[in-house]
């Protein structure tokens, strides 16, 4: 352990949590500049809720609601026209769908404090980036039209859908997805304030560390979270899809399927122009030689994912273990620390 507390140390972060172990042993540590109070370690966890939103649509799949195959259009009404005619949701999942990463107007949407269905309305409106399944390009809005799916075909929030499904059963109970008015008053002041980018300067109204943003609720970015609780889902991940009491969450071959390469099709078609980086379903597989990897010393098989706000997570089948890293300096600043976090814990003996 002295060898991740000294790196924890040197990174220069104002504050840290860790979780990190293997299926039937786990491990926490955390650190904090001097002078910042230590509350209930919750922190808004950034695009690390894109794979957990991911694994309800696969949930739905497995109970026969959906198939991955079926077609955007047919499932959001507001999409069925011809730019989007070839769009699944195999597509939204592994980030091929030709969607940007965010709306073009994602600021002033913001700032204006628009909700989820404004959001959505403005996605049926915008062109695509490439024809769907010949490129693979990161896409946030993908992950906005997949939470609107799943609430489609649950008839209830997402927010409760992952509450009921997922958060209570694995004893999540510093995860939200959205909140009320009465939580957030008394949620949001145990959370961590982010330090912001510079694109946020001037976004008290809007950005990480308003009240607007996190009660939102946003599918790919929008979670409260802790290093503990994510733990427990990532211990989830690596039982095959059972919670700690024995209940059977998703089915192992749900659970192999997301972490299996599911871009491998689409990159061999000789219309495929992007790169060949491979993608679960919503979660990220290891690119190990790309600077935002999750390590050095993982294995290939290793998924997870990363957050803008300075966060990490990931799982590794082969070694049966995971790590969860959260902080609160944007990860453009922090990526390289993190890093150093990663490789210490890899290489920790447990």
């Amino acid at each position: 352990m002295s060898n991740i507390y000294d790196v924890a140390k040197s990174a220069g972060l104002c504050c840290v949590d860790l979780a990190f172990g293997t299926a039937t042993s786990q491990q926490s540590a955390a650190f904090e500049a001097p002078g910042i109070p230590l509350p209930e370690r919750r922190y808004l966890v950034a695009s690390l809720t894109k794979p957990i939103v991911a694994m309800a649509l696969l949930k739905l799949a497995a109970e026969g609601q959906v198939t991955l195959t079926d077609r955007l259009r047919a499932l959001l009404p507001a999409f069925d026209n011809a730019r989007y005619r070839r769009i699944t949701l195999r597509h939204l999942l592994t980030h091929t769908s030709g969607f940007a990463d965010m709306l073009p107007n994602n600021a002033e949407l913001r700032a204006a404090q628009a909700g989820l269905p404004e959001f959505l309305s403005e996605a049926a409106t915008v062109d695509l980036n490439f024809p769907s399944g010949t490129d693979c390009q990161y896409s946030s809005i993908g992950f906005l039209l997949i939470g609107a799916i799943i609430e489609k075909l649950t008839n209830e929030p997402l927010s409760e859908f992952l509450r009921t499904h997922f958060f209570e059963p694995l004893q999540m109970t510093d995860t939200w997805l959205g909140m009320s008015e009465v939580e957030a008053n008394t949620i949001l002041p145990t959370v961590y304030p982010c330090i912001l980018p510079e694109w946020q300067d001037h976004a008290d109204d809007w950005g990480w560390n308003s009240r607007y943003w996190r009660m939102l609720g946003a599918p790919w970015g929008g979670m409260i979270s802790s290093a503990g609780d994510l733990a427990k889902f990532c211990v989830m991940m690596l039982k095959e899809g059972t919670s700690p009491a024995g209940q059977q969450l998703l089915p192992a071959a749900v659970i192999r399927a997301a972490m299996a390469d599911q871009t491998t099709e689409v990159s061999a078609d000789p219309n495929y122009t992007g790169q060949r980086r491979p993608w679960g379903f919503g979660w990220r597989r290891q690119w190990c030689s790309h600077p935002a990897s999750f390590g050095d010393f993982v294995s290939s098989n290793c998924i997870g994912h990363w957050g803008a706000t300075g966060t990490l997570m990931w799982i590794d089948p082969d070694q049966s273990s995971f790590g969860v890293i959260l902080s609160t300096t944007p990860y453009e600043e922090s990526q390289s620390a993190i890093q150093r976090l990663a490789n210490a814990i890899t290489t920790q003996r447990i």
